[in-house]
């Protein structure tokens, strides 16, 4: 049972693993392009903070290429995950100005979600595989925004329960409007 990681979105898919639902290939290889774009989103906002510490050469260079990348970079993650990023990926995470900020996180707003940043960076390596695919686990991991309205249907003994996710967003607001009538 996985209890660190919240959200609406992700009690929702939870109820698809835990009622026996099984992710498909071309699924998980979705996920595994959305495992990759919160990796370096987390990335990204680290590198907010390590700048604040005296930085290692190596650990500059890794932070320097990591905010290069073009803000809209979730369009094109399978193109930049290279061997170049990941090794840069690794420096940060490994440096102790980024272990410093990782500890201290719960003080900063910091653009990362901590426990799921460290169960991704625990099983990093074995991302650099090309054909690595996601486990459940890792998806229930995922950070992704919800928009419009998806359904679930459970079937538990005689009873059949729909749940409903909708978007949290303002602009997502409105179309919960239908189920308050």
């Amino acid at each position: 049972m996985i209890n660190i990681f919240t959200g609406k979105s992700t009690f929702f898919k939870h109820l698809g693993v835990v009622n026996g639902e099984k992710y498909n290939q071309e699924v998980l290889l979705d996920y595994r392009f959305i495992v990759f774009a919160n990796i370096i989103r987390y990335m990204r906002g680290l590198c907010e903070q390590v700048v604040r510490y005296d930085l290692t050469q190596e650990c500059k260079e890794a932070v320097d290429y990591i905010q290069s990348l073009e803000d809209d970079f979730v369009l094109y993650v399978d193109k930049i995950w290279t061997p170049t990023l990941t090794s840069h990926i690794k420096t940060l995470w490994q440096s102790k100005e980024a272990q410093n900020v990782f500890i201290d996180r719960y003080k900063l707003w910091c653009n990362f979600h901590g426990e799921t940043l460290l169960h991704f960076m625990k099983h990093f390596d074995e991302m650099e595989d090309p054909n690595w695919l996601p486990t459940p686990k890792d998806v229930l991991c995922t950070r992704v925004k919800t928009t419009g309205i998806i359904e679930k249907e459970i079937i538990t003994a005689n009873n059949k329960l729909k749940f409903v996710d909708v978007g949290g967003q303002r602009g997502e607001r409105k179309s919960i409007l239908i189920f308050l009538d």
